[in-house]
């Protein structure tokens, strides 16, 4: 979306990120994410390929990508990503996003949970950089409950049967100022997977 607003300076984008389980299996902590490819049936070979190309598309865009650190269930990370749009708004949430993202796909330096989507620690250490004046002591506590659990996992579920959301990315797009008498949802579009 950065991209898309330099390329697109008088076109102003309003993004809300939804929920998407690659795997609703995973625990909450400890998984390496090597591991957890290996898991799946991944060879080593096969990984350090995956990591390479993975590492090259990421620095076409000015992002360091590595498979170090541990991976987990990303529940309450949907879930602090849905509270802070509700709280903040989207662009607060697109800030988030783009944090734990760092946090995860990047060189696992931090002592805030090592990336893992599923630590509090890091989803915290995300807030606190990305969303100025966020109280972190009423998200650790929204955190540590299940407030926007099944709303989060209802939501992911109709993307997965409804919208036919077969993997991440997957853009829905749709233009305001279009709706019309036959059309009253306006222009829009699906932009599946990864494309330029």
């Amino acid at each position: 979306m950065t991209r898309a607003q330099k390329e697109f300076p008088s076109v102003s984008f309003t993004t809300n990120w939804h929920p998407y389980f690659l795997d609703v299996t995973l625990e909450s902590k400890g998984l390496s994410k090597r591991d957890n490819y290996r898991a799946k049936g991944m060879s080593d070979s096969a990984l350090n390929r995956m990591e390479r190309s993975m590492a090259d598309n990421f620095a076409e865009e000015g992002i360091v990508y590595s498979l170090d650190g541990d991976t987990g269930n990303t529940v309450d990370s949907h879930r602090l990503a849905a509270w802070t749009y509700t709280k903040f708004g989207s662009e607060a949430q697109d800030n988030l996003i783009d944090v734990m993202f760092r946090k995860f796909f990047g060189p696992q330096i931090d002592e805030d949970g090592g990336g893992n989507p599923a630590s509090h620690e890091m989803l915290l250490a995300a807030l606190a950089e990305a969303v100025v004046g966020a109280d972190l002591d009423e998200a650790a506590e929204f955190l540590s409950g299940t407030a926007g659990r099944q709303h989060v996992l209802e939501n992911a579920h109709t993307l997965m049967t409804q919208e036919t959301v077969t993997g991440v990315p997957h853009y829905f797009i749709t233009v305001d100022g279009t709706q019309t008498q036959e059309m009253p949802g306006g222009i829009a579009y699906q932009v599946p997977g990864a494309q330029d």
